[in-house]
């Protein structure tokens, strides 16, 4: 399915651009830890919830429907926590 390849190839650029980037700007300090954050965001949340993406839509690729509905709960569940 081109979903799951397209979700798998965006992980990957995901990983390379917290290996390249944001670890190396981490560890030497290069920036204010507030600004650093500023930059990068959420990029590791981001790469854990699409890792569990691709992993529910590898499980069961007939239930693509379903596995973004576990997804939008769990968003509306953390978007809710957040508040």
């Amino acid at each position: 399915y081109e979903l799951i390849e397209t979700e798998d190839e965006y992980l990957r650029d995901l990983s390379i651009l917290l290996a390249a980037y944001v670890e190396p700007l981490a560890s030497r300090k290069l920036l204010e830890k507030r600004l650093a954050d500023q930059i990068t965001g959420e990029l590791k949340q981001i790469r854990m919830v699409n890792a569990e993406l691709l992993a529910s839509l590898q499980n069961d690729r007939n239930a693509i429907g379903a596995a973004f509905l576990r997804m939008v709960r769990r968003s509306a569940c953390s978007f809710v926590w957040q508040l």
